[in-house]
């Protein structure tokens, strides 16, 4: 009986009542001060997302949670939402310009660019001194000059994709999505690696692969990473190659990385130039690794954003007689009789055809979410609703938000309507379009897009 007292007295288990009711303690103190006394504390939104990020992961895994936003800033009353225990969504579109500003811009949130491993890309680079040094060396590729170089590969992968639409459609109805992104990757993977994917001609029959769930795995890590903790360890402790083992879609982006690595092996020891300007050419000045990583940002930045703008110009033109009428109309001026192939340039100057990109641009919103930004330390504060937001914060407004403005827009701002586009305001909403963002930190290939 002595002995077992002994190891009973002395037993772990006589630890776990006293040390979950500290825990629990410690997540009401915690919990308290959150809800009451912390900066944000002032700022109205869910009680649960105060306490933790996991009432946002929540709504981001139910998709499209700028919806949700919207509707919690008309429940709450206030065009400044706590969306998280440091963070807050802006509603106020005339701050847009303020947050994403092209002078004082306020800075990246580090936690959520490093969640996409592409460190110092033009796109993850929270430094503004690197990022605009980055952006000089790119310039020049992105710019009017630049994508006129390509016009020849962007008219040959369109020919392609027209070529075998009009053979398969033959069978039936098609997917106009899955043959959009084959398309833009091929163009796009040409352009950054000097080497085409071709999914365009991967299966004759139609435009399925397991590569675009692949493309759809590596657009969506980074948001995985950045709401939980979980996925962030296993991606920390698991390398794709032996996750790739255990799932065909990984196996997939394996396959990305791959070729990435082959292509670039390729460039450094070719010994003819690319038939097109190719990313690595412009990157000569930094490391190879971070070669890489920039054209593995412009290849997923590009690709199904491209394509997605494209499909939701398709789907709003077709569903709109008097729409399609016009374009046709206005294309055919521009083809001729003999049905030429008019010149990027000719279709840019199309009015019509540029209004009907713009306003698929604004509806398609390829990055509709926020782009988190921090409140910067500064004489002038960050003012919300008559309340001073503390520097540290961070703030953001998405591009649902400044994109579907009744106040900017008009109250048909959910509507496809390209004659707004051609009225005498047309300049004035140019500078409120904030699909690629704004300002110094604006998406630097917009002018593949527009």
């Amino acid at each position: 009986m002595a002995s077992f007292l002994v190891i009973t007295e002395y037993s772990p288990l006589a630890f776990l009542a006293p040390a979950a009711a500290a825990l629990v303690t410690v997540q009401i103190v915690r919990a308290t001060y959150m809800l009451y006394f912390h900066p944000l504390s002032k700022f109205p939104g869910p009680r649960s997302a105060a306490i933790s990020r996991k009432w946002q992961a929540k709504i981001v895994d139910k998709g499209f949670p700028e919806k949700e936003y919207k509707r919690l800033h008309r429940e709450f009353g206030t065009r400044a939402l706590r969306i998280g225990p440091n963070h807050l969504h802006i509603s106020d579109t005339s701050l847009y310009k303020v947050i994403y500003s092209q002078v004082n811009a306020f800075p990246k949130e580090k936690a959520f660019y490093d969640t996409f491993e592409s460190h110092h890309t033009t796109f993850s680079e929270t430094d503004a001194q690197l990022h605009k040094q980055r952006r000089r060396l790119l310039s020049p590729l992105f710019s009017r000059s630049g994508v006129s170089k390509l016009e020849p590969l962007i008219l040959e992968k369109v020919k392609e994709t027209i070529e075998k639409v009009q053979r398969i459609s033959q069978r039936g109805p098609i997917n106009a999505w899955p043959a959009f992104r084959c398309m833009t990757i091929d163009i796009i993977s040409e352009f950054s690696f000097g080497t085409c994917i071709n999914l365009i001609n991967e299966d004759p029959d139609t435009f399925s692969s397991e590569y675009l769930a692949a493309m759809e795995i590596a657009s969506d890590v980074p948001f995985l990473r950045y709401y939980s903790t979980t996925q962030r360890l296993l991606a920390k402790f698991i390398p794709l190659s032996v996750a790739a083992n255990f799932n065909p879609v990984l196996s997939q982006l394996q396959r990305l990385v791959g070729i990435i690595g082959h292509s670039y092996d390729n460039f450094t020891h070719r010994t003819n130039d690319s038939r097109f300007p190719v990313l690595f050419d412009n990157l000569q000045a930094i490391p190879p690794d971070m070669q890489k990583a920039e054209a593995i940002n412009t290849f997923i930045a590009g690709s199904d954003t491209t394509a997605f703008t494209l499909v939701t110009a398709l789907c709003h033109i077709l569903r709109l007689p008097e729409v399609e009428k016009t374009l046709t109309k206005s294309l055919d001026e521009i083809f001729g009789e003999h049905q030429a192939t008019p010149s990027l340039l000719q279709l840019e100057q199309t009015k019509y055809l540029r209004a009907c990109i713009n306003e698929a641009l604004r509806l398609a919103m390829s990055v509709p979410g926020i782009l988190p930004r921090v409140v910067p330390t500064r004489s002038q504060p960050f003012v919300v609703d008559g309340k001073v937001v503390p520097p540290g914060t961070v703030v953001g407004m998405s591009a649902y938000t400044m994109n579907t403005d009744p106040q900017i827009w008009g109250q048909d701002a959910h509507s496809f309507n390209p004659d707004r586009w051609l009225g005498p305001n047309a300049k004035e909403l140019e500078t409120h379009l904030c699909t690629f963002s704004k300002g110094a930190r604006q998406c630097i290939g917009i002018k593949y897009v527009i």
